[in-house]
């Protein structure tokens, strides 16, 4: 008989169908401790925390085959500021029903702080593990502990093994907007003697489904005396 029309399908906010391009360029300019520089970025796959929500699983991030270059306006050279092989981080809120663990993990050359205003590019193999939560509707908050392997960039024996806790917040504000909050401190009790920290502000604000703009401000560098940094770039997806 008859049954009447058919109803659509529901189609789940993360279809892959209705997100964004996996691969993306980014392009912008910045400062960090006082010298201002232009950046240029590539991404080969896959998604961050950052980018447009719809049509990827919320507290997922995957990131595959980046890089970035920087010419410094002071000397007006340039380098390879990181190449990564991989940057993942699996934010599982908990409930009363799922005690999911939440964790990070990431592989490549990076450039961070050793000491003495150093920011030399080394090995970096780093992970973490921890609890996370959902606030409201659209934030989730997170604790881990972390580790991290630093190698070569001039380390005295040539390697440093640090851990310290990593905090954060990741609230899809709108639809538009997404916006990052995070401190993250790591102790080098060996070889570096040294605490390195980072206090961070991201925002996303998607311009249309190919562009975004995003903008960091943030605190890094020695946990005694931070230097102040500020990033603007545009991102195109493809």
């Amino acid at each position: 008989g008859d049954t009447g029309p058919e109803q659509p399908v529901p189609v789940p906010d993360n279809d892959p169908l209705h997100g964004h391009a996996s691969d993306r360029f980014d392009f912008g300019f910045g400062t960090l401790a006082g010298d201002g520089y232009a950046e240029a970025d590539l991404r080969a796959a896959y998604h961050d925390l950052l980018d447009p929500a719809p049509g990827f699983v919320d507290g997922a991030e995957i990131n595959m085959f980046s890089l970035g270059a920087r010419r410094s306006n002071a000397d007006h050279s340039a380098h390879l500021e990181y190449l990564n092989l991989m940057e993942i981080m699996s934010l599982a809120p908990r409930d009363v029903f799922f005690k999911s663990l939440s964790w990070n993990a990431s592989a490549g050359w990076d450039r961070r702080w050793t000491g003495r205003g150093q920011r030399p590019l080394v090995g970096d193999l780093h992970g973490g593990l921890g609890l996370s939560y959902r606030i409201g509707d659209g934030a989730i908050a997170y604790g881990m502990l972390d580790a991290t392997l630093l190698t070569n960039g001039g380390i005295p024996k040539g390697y440093a093994i640090g851990a310290g806790p990593h905090l954060g917040l990741s609230w899809r504000v709108t639809d538009w907007w997404n916006l990052g909050l995070s401190a993250q401190l790591q102790r080098y009790p060996s070889h570096l003697h040294f605490t390195e920290v980072y206090y961070r502000l991201d925002q996303n604000f998607e311009l249309s489904p190919r562009a975004s703009l995003r903008l960091r401000l943030s605190r890094e560098g020695d946990v005694h005396d931070p230097v102040g940094g500020a990033e603007l770039q545009l991102l195109w997806y493809f």
